[in-house]
């Protein structure tokens, strides 16, 4: 969980001082009944008080988000600002003047951005001569939907949380107490959105089993959601939160008529990091964990000269993982063996390229728990030398691990190739894209550039990965290699779990 800055308080004190009047002397009665009569003024204040430190709300009875930098006050609705500051980061207080009655309050506070925080409303009687000390709650504009963890994942259901934070990134909740009791933009909505070809249907509930939510809790803690697919449904679909009008009131052309102008959060709430789940036969998985769980790559010994196997030795941490291993006997023309490692069966992917140059084979297994395991290639040419590589993926399709794209598993092997690269795609959106590549000459010099990255990586061999969200057309990987090498390589794409 990413750490996350609390609001501290959502109250502002407005303090309600009217004038008293000038003079001592008695007010002379109206000599006519045609006299006009005035309403009395009355002057007052706003003072936000922006906390240094979380400690202060101990010791003070309300409180502004720290990220405060601009508050304004309107009154009755009229467009232009009562009071207004921009200096208010480390605190400000907004003078005002009205006339004695009952009056509409709305207040709001905006940060460096300029984009509203936190707004209030609340109808005050102000009384003339006399001080008029009464509070003004604000509450916490929504503006972004933050996925923090999953928690449980059951066939058809995934469990966990999520948070709501404003547009300075700071979570939103009702502490202390009297403070934020509902989102000012409430209710929130949530809603799943599938992708095209989408087949039964997908569900997201928040608390209660509801697909809205309208306060913040007290404590600030995440709320719990669920995702989950029907009986046989298929396809990846993502969520979508959404908020309603400010309750406070304040109107577009109060907030632009300000100096700066600002913005409200818009109505779609930025989904920070929510994840796109999918559903295979009603199996739900989660389509964004997508994640490189251990890798190991071969050199030295494996690439002496009279070896027919080679053995690396592979730790993963997670459940579920999809074991892929890659290897290559330098020699070309021999066949191999299937793989061995404890506990592990291995299937052959697709086919093998078999060149003079360079035999290379791709095999997969499925561990349903962490390993950590020697794994074994062997070839059955005579003097040879060779390469293994092995790895896991976690957040993948076990039941049908690969990209389903005709050009896919990618091989080829030349000589010389100083740029030995693959040109690919995709028929999955959501992908761990995967190379590899082999020169006994040890003349490999880098990865394929960024957002690839390294697997395991030396001068005789390499692997590389990149994890996409779409699907891709005519992608090029290549690998960097000096001089003219004799090399093979290879290329593939695994699917995310429910794709």
């Amino acid at each position: 969980m990413k750490p996350r800055t609390f609001v501290q308080s959502l109250l502002a004190a407005v303090a309600l001082t009217a004038c008293s009047h000038a003079g001592g002397s008695s007010t002379p009665p109206a000599p006519a009944a045609t006299m006009p009569q005035t309403t009395p003024a009355a002057t007052g204040t706003l003072t936000i008080a922006v906390p240094a430190a979380a400690a202060d709300a101990l010791r003070r009875p309300a409180f502004i988000s720290s990220a405060t930098t601009q508050a304004a006050l309107f009154i009755d609705g009229v467009t232009a600002a009562a009071a207004s500051s921009s200096s208010c980061s480390s605190g400000c207080t907004l003078n005002y003047t009205t006339t004695a009655g009952t009056h509409t309050f709305r207040a709001e506070i905006a940060n460096s951005s300029h984009v509203v925080l936190a707004a209030g409303s609340k109808s005050i009687a102000v009384l003339p001569g006399a001080g008029n000390n009464i509070t003004l709650t604000l509450n916490g504009a929504a503006a972004t939907a933050l996925w923090v963890s999953t928690t449980s994942t059951t066939a058809g259901t995934i469990s966990g949380t999520y948070a709501i934070e404003d547009a300075s990134s700071v979570l939103i909740t009702s502490a202390p107490a009297g403070a934020s009791t509902a989102f000012d933009n409430a209710p929130l909505s949530f809603s799943t959105m599938t992708s095209g070809g989408f087949t039964g249907t997908a569900a997201f509930t928040t608390t209660g089993s509801s697909t809205t939510l309208s306060a913040p809790d007290a404590s600030g803690n995440d709320y719990p959601f669920k995702a989950s697919c029907s009986a046989s449904a298929n396809g990846t679909f993502s969520i979508t939160a959404s908020s309603a009008a400010s309750a406070a009131g304040i109107s577009g052309a109060q907030l632009s008529g300000l100096s700066p102008a600002l913005t409200y959060p818009t109505s779609t709430l930025n989904a920070a990091g929510m994840h796109t789940y999918g559903c295979f036969n009603g199996t739900i998985g989660d389509a964004s964990i997508l994640a490189l769980d251990g890798g190991v790559g071969s050199g030295g010994t494996c690439n002496a000269s009279s070896v027919s196997s080679c053995s690396v030795s592979l730790t993963t941490t997670q459940s579920n993982d999809v074991i892929v291993v890659y290897c290559v006997d330098g020699t070309g023309g021999g066949t191999f063996s299937t793989p061995t490692a404890a506990g592990l069966t291995f299937t052959q992917r697709g086919t093998t390229s078999n060149l003079a140059i360079r035999t290379q084979a791709l095999w997969y297994a499925i561990a349903s728990s962490p390993i950590s395991e020697p794994i074994k290639c062997a070839w059955t040419s005579a003097a040879s030398v060779g390469a293994v590589v092995a790895f896991g993926v976690h957040g993948a399709n076990t039941a049908a691990p690969f990209d389903t794209n005709a050009g896919l598993p990618y091989f080829n092997a030349n000589f010389p190739n100083p740029n030995p690269s693959c040109t690919i795609s995709t028929s999955n959106a959501h992908d761990f894209i995967f190379t590899g590549v082999y020169s006994n000459a040890g003349l490999i010099t880098g990865n394929p550039p960024s957002p690839f990255s390294s697997i395991a990586t030396n001068v005789d061999m390499g692997a590389s990965y990149e994890v996409v969200a779409a699907t891709q057309t005519n992608l090029t990987i290549q690998w960097s290699t000096m001089g003219s090498p004799r090399v093979a390589w290879m290329c593939d794409a695994i699917v995310a779990a429910g794709t």
